[in-house]
């Protein structure tokens, strides 16, 4: 019993790690004219949102990523990746 149990366990759990490897994998996916609902079925909600006068921006910093939203609808998908211009 105590293996099936865990079985079932390891089981969800990788099931569980795959659907956030996939939803990490279609940012390419995103594409201008996408409304909220579409993006968050491909890549998830945001985790950080900043409401601004005309645009409404969508920050997923762990992927390096920000999409800009204007009226619930995609109009920009940018790269956030730190620079190395810093250094010299």
């Amino acid at each position: 019993m105590n293996r099936i149990s865990l079985f079932g366990l390891l089981a969800f759990a990788i099931v569980g790690c795959a659907g956030n490897k996939e939803q990490s994998q279609n940012f390419e996916a995103v594409k201008q004219g996408m409304t909220k609902e579409e993006v968050i079925k491909l890549v998830g909600k945001p985790e950080k949102e900043t409401n601004l006068v005309m645009v409404e921006m969508w920050k997923y910093p762990s992927k390096h990523k920000v999409i800009v939203l204007n009226s619930d609808t995609v109009v920009q998908i940018l790269d956030d990746k730190p620079t190395d211009s810093l250094k010299q």
